[in-house]
């Protein structure tokens, strides 16, 4: 949805393009519907089919694509040959055979049972074929049909009447479960391509009541086509964003995005710690190469001397060989006794080496747990200026974003599971927080009219409706839900279940939506 904060009843761009309603909703008359080129194809190969043949037809396209909206516009363009009758998933086997009774001109009795019900169709339907009118039935989301009414509905298909069909179907479906059921001609709606878009854009704003210059872009219409994929559900909402001024980031470009700031962030301590990773694993190598005397002391095997206590016999003879002896070995007992002496000093001076080492990497982990301690001190002071739940969501792991969205979604859920939400009134829209947002779903003239809208869409929660004065008329507003900061309820609004992720919204303040009603608020006629 969109992160730009209305202050104003309706958005900006309305007055701003001189447009009498939003241009990206639901499309209500002929007139918003887009008849492009592959569509027009499609369109007008399901009226042959319907026509010429006896197979009952399958559109078949994921959501968002405009089944429904095709299926409405075949029932606008009504021939003088075709006659159409249009059910839902809501539709229960009883008041099937009423609708189609009261859409193909047949008196019907609702104290009827509903055997002499289908006598009176199959009586009807051969009438319209006799006058070369071709009934139709329009079902769309054919597969969430009811089983006993998709059973009825294939009993109905198969009526004939000298070979022909007395009753033809035009379904809509995401899957292909029932082309074997219905043995059904099956079409596929293509998606809008780079030269539908534009004039696709173009033509719901003149529908609205557009006539300046066109409000997008080269830029802005190649990432409408990359963002929408082509789907024209999408492809409103976005373009309603973007007149809005908000520009929503490609998911998958926004978690790259999010990966690459925590790498650059903390990609020095991981260096760090890899560095001392090294460094511990060859710490025996490293430690040979600064001190290798201790290795040559290890290798030194040292003779037992004789004690200098010890009694030494001299013999003095004048120059004979016996003295000279005795002469060298003193001299060699003295030299290796000064050896003897020298060797302690180097142990001693190689146990200082290695506790300066050992002080060095001591010194090395202190100053690395201070540096972690002042990013840590420093992202705690820059959190500090930010809103409450924001400095939550930040002390939490990386997942705490994904808790905070898995909360606001599991809140949505159990909404859902309730009855169907009652719309509440002004009074507990005043009593709501100022500083909350919401968002607006629609606003008409009509107060009917936003009441079809909540059952149409099966729109439940907190939803609030309130009436103000817009033009000196009574301009009634639709709400939906509560968000403590624009954060969560951009968060949640980016996971909101078919079709309310499909509606144009803006992100409004209480406060704003409050001096609304005390200011122009009036009280529903």
């Amino acid at each position: 949805m969109s992160d730009i904060a209305a202050t104003s009843p309706e958005p900006a761009y309305l007055a701003r393009l001189a447009l009498q309603r939003l241009p990206f909703v639901a499309v209500k008359d002929a007139a918003d519907f887009y008849d492009g080129r592959h569509i027009k194809q499609r369109r007008l190969l399901v009226l042959h089919i319907v026509r010429a043949t006896q197979t009952p037809v399958l559109i078949h396209a994921e959501a968002g694509m405009g089944k429904t909206t095709i299926l409405q516009q075949l029932q606008r363009e009504t021939a003088r040959d075709l006659r159409f009758c249009t059910i839902d998933s809501n539709t229960s086997l009883h008041t099937l055979l009423q609708l189609l009774l009261s859409s193909f001109g047949a008196d019907s009795d609702n104290s009827s049972t509903d055997e002499a019900l289908e006598q009176a169709l199959k009586q009807r339907l051969l009438q319209l074929r006799n006058l070369n009118i071709v009934p139709v039935l329009l079902i769309d989301d054919a597969e969430k049909l009811a089983n006993d009414v998709l059973a009825k509905v294939q009993y109905l298909l198969s009526w004939q009447n000298e070979g022909k069909s007395l009753l033809q179907a035009v379904m809509t479906s995401q899957s292909e479960t029932l082309v074997n059921m219905f043995s059904l001609q099956k079409i596929d709606l293509p998606i809008l391509d780079a030269e539908d878009i534009p004039a696709y854009l173009k033509l719901r704003l003149e529908a609205a009541g557009f006539s300046g210059d066109f409000p997008f872009d080269e830029k802005a219409i190649q990432r409408l086509t990359k963002l929408s994929q082509g789907k024209p559900a999408k492809l409103n909402q976005l373009a309603h964003q973007h007149l809005l001024g908000a520009k929503k980031t490609s998911p998958l470009y926004a978690d790259w995005s999010s990966i690459m700031a925590k790498f650059i962030r903390w990609s020095p301590l991981a260096l760090v710690a890899l560095i001392l990773i090294i460094f511990l694993s060859y710490q025996d190598k490293i430690n040979r190469w600064i001190s290798p005397v201790e290795d040559s002391e290890k290798e030194l095997q040292i003779p037992e001397l004789v004690s200098q206590s010890d009694d030494i016999t001299t013999v003095i003879v004048d120059d004979t060989p016996q003295q000279k002896s005795k002469q060298m070995e003193l001299a060699q007992r003295d030299e290796l006794a000064d050896l003897l002496a020298e060797i302690p000093t180097a142990i001693e001076h190689s146990e200082t080496e290695t506790e300066t080492e050992t002080e060095t990497e001591t010194e090395t982990e202190t100053e690395t747990e201070t540096e972690t301690e002042t990013e840590t001190e420093t992202e705690t002071e820059t959190e500090g200026d930010l809103p409450p739940q924001t400095k939550q969501a930040l002390s939490q792991p990386n997942t705490a974003n994904t808790a905070v969205i898995s909360e606001q979604k599991a809140v949505d859920n159990q909404a859902a599971k309730s009855a169907k939400a009652e719309a509440q009134d002004s009074d507990w829209i005043l009593s709501q927080k100022p500083t909350d947002y919401t968002f607006q779903l629609m606003g008409s003239w009509s107060y009917k009219e936003v009441t079809e809208f909540i059952e149409k869409n099966a729109l439940t929660g907190q939803l609030a409706r309130f009436t103000s004065l817009r033009d000196n008329k009574p301009w009634h507003v639709l709400i939906y839900g509560v968000y403590p900061s624009k954060k969560l309820a951009l968060s949640a609004s980016n996971n909101w279940p078919a079709p309310l992720n499909t509606l144009p919204t803006w992100l409004r303040r209480f406060d704003s939506v409050q001096n609304q009603i005390k200011d122009k608020g009036v009280s529903r006629e």
